[in-house]
């Protein structure tokens, strides 16, 4: 008999019930359910906003599977991290059940001439930062109070008075079956009060080689409400990823193709509350993403320069630590938006790397079955290298190309096009080290910058893998002779491609506050963070379309 891990609440078990019904009725596949405690469950005296980490409610289950405690497990998707652990893996995305949000209070408290439709001044029992931040945007005279445990216990402190009112996902409601005749249910529009990203879909994952589950898991998957919760998690990974975002976004369909109903909340550095609410329609669930992305940047970003005292009609300039032969494009875009491109290339590359170490290296090198590239330089000198050597092509053509990034990737495809490319689809070093994960243990040689990290390497390296690091090359300031001149108050947008290019330029720029800070990826924004500055936004990939589509 199959084992299903699932949480143990009431809720929890309907759902992985339900699920274990499907498998029986379309995969033939009889299950049994396994009760599994998580971090969730057991921390219930504060809210989930102060607890760090990610997977409150998955970890423990998740780690079932691994030690074979389960064969399946069963999760609500929004609660479910974005980045899955390197072996197991969601198979089916059951039907999604009616995502939007529902009111409960008692019978007095409901006044339909206010946003809401509750009375002034009331308290609103919710534990979800989306759910907050929309309650304040809406009807800043509420009051709104914490609240945890599962739907059984929350009514039972709406009706005790301790809340005048709470909020819940209408389909945990619905899947549940409690009796609510004493009180008063308000179920609201999507456009109204938006749900969290994937809100009423059910994950269910196995592991990834655990092909014969797999396989029957997989014919309960519905292509529908997959597709639909692929692109509204995909604007939460585009927006940082994680459930402490006061994100919301559901994607459905209309008689028109489809439309994005998004909420966005953002606080200014005076701690003003502001809020995006937007709906788009469209055909492709890619570009009603993007565009839903790009509206909120834009709009933040908008109220930011404005706070700062930068007006729209005269952008400025948009300093950037990249080699103008790399921003050609670019510099057209922003030039249609009136905004003067700076390429500021305050770092140069220099190949340096041991003659000893790379004979060494070589002597060894059909070894090697994984070659790591985290960027197009250590691709274009660890090329330079090669060839420099006399290796000849069909001596690594045979060999993994693992890549952090499309461009890497790319790169690394023009480079050796007769290699297998591997990337990450989390352009970070631990993002490619925990895909990697799901290969064949093999020796790897990872040719890097100096000062390139050790996330990969260590993530690799407590799974057991072999890798070799090896420096090709290191980055050192341009001197300032050789950078253009600028003065400081013209330049309305600074944005760094890498942590070194933000060292290097703080020592040469005072910044002024008035200029709105960009990072590229989350190493960069950590050093300018930690160099004592606010990240105004942190582009999620190095996709530098986003300057255009956003500014």
């Amino acid at each position: 008999m199959y084992k299903i891990a699932t949480r143990g609440s009431r809720l929890a078990t309907r759902q992985s019930g339900m699920i274990r019904d499907l498998l029986a009725e379309k995969a033939g596949l009889e299950a049994e359910l396994m009760i599994v405690k998580t971090a969730g469950d057991v921390i219930q005296n504060k809210p989930l906003s102060e607890v760090k980490g990610t997977g409150f409610f998955t970890k423990e289950i998740e780690q079932a599977l691994f030690d074979g405690r389960a064969d399946i497990a069963v999760h609500s998707l929004k609660d479910l991290p974005i980045q899955q652990p390197p072996g197991i893996e969601v198979m089916a995305i059951a039907e999604r059940e009616d995502p939007r949000e529902a009111l409960i209070t008692r019978p007095e408290n409901i006044d339909t001439s206010h946003p809401m439709k509750l009375k002034f001044g009331l308290s609103v029992g919710t534990s979800a930062i989306r759910r907050k931040a929309q309650i304040m945007a809406l009807r800043p005279d509420l009051k709104v109070k914490d609240l945890r445990g599962n739907v059984t216990t929350r009514l039972e402190k709406l009706r005790s008075g301790e809340y005048d009112a709470i909020i819940i996902a209408y389909a945990g409601l619905k899947r549940v079956g409690v009796e609510i005749d004493d009180l008063e249910l308000r179920v609201y529009k999507i456009d109204e009060f938006v749900p969290a990203p994937a809100q009423g879909a059910l994950a269910v994952e196995t592991r990834t080689k655990d092909y014969d589950v797999a396989s029957k898991v997989a014919k309960i998957n519905h292509n529908q409400t997959k597709a639909a919760v692929d692109a509204e998690r995909r604007l939460l990974l585009l927006c940082g990823g994680g459930c402490h975002l006061p994100l919301g976004a559901n994607l459905s369909r209309t008689d028109n193709g489809m439309a994005m109903s998004v909420f966005w909340s953002y606080v200014l550095p005076d701690n003003t509350l502001k809020c995006v609410y937007d709906k788009k329609t469209g055909e492709s669930y890619d570009q009603l993403v993007e565009d839903s992305y790009a509206l909120i940047k834009r709009t933040e970003l908008q109220d930011i320069l404005r706070f700062k005292g930068r007006s729209k009609e005269a952008p400025g300039k948009l300093l950037i630590t990249r080699p103008s032969e790399k921003t050609d494009e670019l510099e057209q875009k922003l030039a249609e938006k009136n905004i003067e491109l700076i390429s500021y290339s305050v770092q140069k590359l220099n190949k340096n790397f041991d003659d000893k170490e790379w004979i060494d290296i070589e002597q060894r090198f059909h070894e090697y079955e994984y070659i790591i590239l985290t960027s197009a330089n250590a691709v274009r000198f660890f090329k330079e290298i090669l060839e420099a050597s006399n290796i000849p092509p069909e001596n690594y053509s045979y060999k993994k190309i693992a890549t952090v990034g499309l461009k890497t990737a790319q790169a690394a495809g023009e480079a050796f096009p007769d290699s297998e490319i591997i990337v990450s689809h989390i352009s970070t070093g631990a993002g490619l080290g925990a895909h990697m994960l799901e290969y064949k243990k093999g020796k790897t040689l990872f040719p890097c910058a100096a000062e390139a990290g050790h996330d990969l390497e260590r993530i690799l390296g407590d799974a057991g893998w072999d890798i070799d690091r090896f420096k090709i090359y290191e980055s050192m300031a341009e001197k300032n002779e050789n950078l253009p001149h600028i003065d400081p108050k013209d330049i309305a947008f600074y944005c760094f491609t890498s942590p070194l290019a933000a060292e290097f330029t703080f020592d040469k720029i005072s910044i002024p506050e008035s200029s709105l800070i960009i990072s590229i990826g989350p190493k960069t924004s950590e050093k300018i963070r930690a160099l004592g500055h606010n990240v105004d936004w942190e582009i999620p990939n190095s996709n530098l379309e986003w300057l255009w589509q956003v500014l």
